[in-house]
């Protein structure tokens, strides 16, 4: 629900070129999108793997989770090729063809059977490719547009068993997938052969099987599992046949400046998750550090109206560097001894997003306002193999162990972090000189909730998977420098700090006791670069009065 309504409002912010665009505008014809293109598309893909017919132990009675389902998340990005066709004026018929390098993964816990033993299933999407059929409809130098077609995917299933930080029997398969897929999106020329696009697309699977077959076990056992996700993406294309027109002569948009562009870069930060004893709630009974080190990407929009109102915002993604250490920490009363594991991370990353409204006052080089907003956070980490760093000699083995119990691609830990907060702030830009703008925001956040997080102990199926009620507070801090290479197009470098705590309570499944508190603190900052284009009647926006 929260992530159509923010795939809702970017689509809204992205094409709402086409709908503010003045009534006598100067016709440009289809033909302009004619011919041959190619480029690259980024983006960011959520769904869920539907895991069913399961078979052998895993369809015993009592035991079994199925029908599950894991949700997965994950980011892609790839080449794109396509050929326009003009039909009449305004209508475009094309084909266009995307291949993907994605990192889309989730788990479910898709059986119980004693309560120390379980069984997680494991799907994984590396690639991606579709080949499409595209109908759009050409107004000014805007391209809408609708899309579907056949779709190819390289997948990765896995079911795995576990028994106390004991791994049990695992079977696995790499397939090839076959299904379909379909979209919409708004394509933006901006002139010299260049357009920009954004586009949100449904793909759906044919189920696939996964069993111990080709094992040497005395009976065997499997299921079957179904992909279906959707895709945020946006791109930039090169025309090689004629370019596709800018209406630079005719009327501009009367009375907007729109303003959206692309940002990459690097984000460092960690997240503390801490448990208190249920009866004893100052006692701290474990803590879990996850690293935050990778690269982001995302994209970004602003309209602004002459009056001083104005909306803004931007999704993007973060992939987490793999190899990075994750600590577990449980402080155990005497005389056991205190335990402190480190896990490898691998297979994470995050999707967020924010949008904002507000009014700002101008006055000749400098503007400023007050802004209200909503902020979407959502993180997937996942942690492999255990090594003990402590004394702990009950809880996986020390550094050097000739024969781990826990390999290294043993999926351990996993955490979910859901974010959902309002946002009050201020925003503002001051031209520093001719071309050189800056713009900083600070944001408080009054209330946050993450409420529907979940931790996954996954050699513990007796307390997995563990839900959370918390709330909190947080802020969000932002500074862009910004050179104009030309009256609408600017380059720029900028960085970005966010943090926010909460508290609440986790309950695990046992029968009688009470909820258990928890607190939790996250740190990120991120620095990038970023490419943006302005359109409308306020150009770069020099003439703020």
């Amino acid at each position: 629900m929260r992530k159509s309504i923010i795939v809702a409002a970017v689509g809204a912010l992205l094409a709402s070129q086409s709908f503010a665009a003045d009534q006598s505008m100067a016709v440009i014809p289809a033909s302009s999108w004619d011919g041959f293109y190619a480029g690259l598309n980024f983006g960011t893909a959520w769904g869920a793997t539907d895991w069913s017919d399961p078979t052998g132990i895993l369809a015993a009675p009592n035991e079994s989770l199925f029908p599950a389902s894991g949700s997965q998340m994950g980011l892609l990005g790839g080449l794109t090729l396509g050929y326009n066709w003009p039909v009449g004026r305004h209508w475009v018929v094309g084909v266009e063809g995307e291949i993907d390098a994605s990192t889309l993964t989730g788990n479910a816990v898709c059986s119980n059977p004693s309560g120390f033993f379980g069984w997680t299933c494991h799907s994984e999407i590396d690639a991606l490719a579709s080949l499409d059929a595209r109908i759009g409809y050409a107004e000014g130098s805007t391209l809408l547009f609708v899309k579907g077609g056949p779709s190819y995917a390289h997948q990765s299933l896995s079911i795995s068993a576990g028994d106390y930080y004991v791994p049990g029997p695992s079977i696995e398969s790499t397939q090839n997938l076959l299904g379909g897929n379909a979209g919409l999106g708004v394509e933006q020329a901006l002139g010299d052969g260049l357009s920009l696009k954004s586009e949100f697309t449904h793909y759906r699977f044919g189920k696939q099987s996964l069993d111990s077959s080709y094992l040497p076990v005395q009976k065997a056992y499997g299921a079957t599992a179904r992909q279906s996700f959707n895709a945020l993406k946006f791109g930039i294309n090169y025309h090689f046949g004629p370019s596709p027109a800018v209406a630079e002569e005719s009327p501009p948009i009367r009375d907007f400046s729109i303003e959206f562009g692309t940002r990459a870069g690097w984000t460092t930060g960690n997240f503390r998750y801490d448990l208190f004893d249920l009866y004893n709630k100052s006692a701290m009974n474990s803590r879990l550090t996850w690293p935050g080190t990778g690269t982001m990407t995302e994209v970004f929009g602003r309209i602004d109206h002459h009056s001083g109102a104005f909306l803004k915002g931007f999704v993007g993604g973060i992939a987490f560097a793999d190899g990075a250490d994750m600590y577990d920490e449980d402080f155990f009363l005497p005389p056991d001894p205190y335990s402190k594991t480190v896990h490898i991370r691998k297979n994470s990353q995050s999707l967020y997003a924010t949008i904002d409204v507000g009014y700002a006052f101008m006055s000749g080089g400098w503007r400023a306002g007050p802004f209200v907003g909503y902020s979407y956070y959502d993180e997937r980490q996942n942690a492999y193999g255990c090594t003990q760093i402590a004394t702990n000699p009950f809880i996986c083995e020390p550094p050097g162990s000739p024969s781990p119990v826990v390999g290294p691609d043993q999926l351990m830990l996993s955490r979910r972090f859901l974010w959902n907060s309002a946002r009050l702030g201020v925003a503002g830009d001051v031209w520093l000189a001719e071309r050189l703008k800056l713009s900083a925001e600070a944001a408080w956040l009054p209330w946050l909730s993450t409420t529907g997080s979940e931790d996954n102990h996954w050699m513990r199926p007796d307390i997995n998977p563990l839900g959370e009620d918390a709330e909190g507070s947080g802020y969000q801090l932002e500074a862009t420098l910004s050179y104009f290479v030309t009256d609408r197009m600017s380059i720029g470098i900028g960085t970005r700090r966010w943090r926010m705590q909460s508290e609440g309570t986790t309950q695990f499944p046992f029968v009688g006791i009470p909820s258990s508190p928890i607190r939790e603190v996250f740190d990120r900052t991120m620095v990038f670069g970023q490419v943006s284009y302005t359109f409308g009647d306020l150009g770069n926006g020099k003439n703020w009065n």
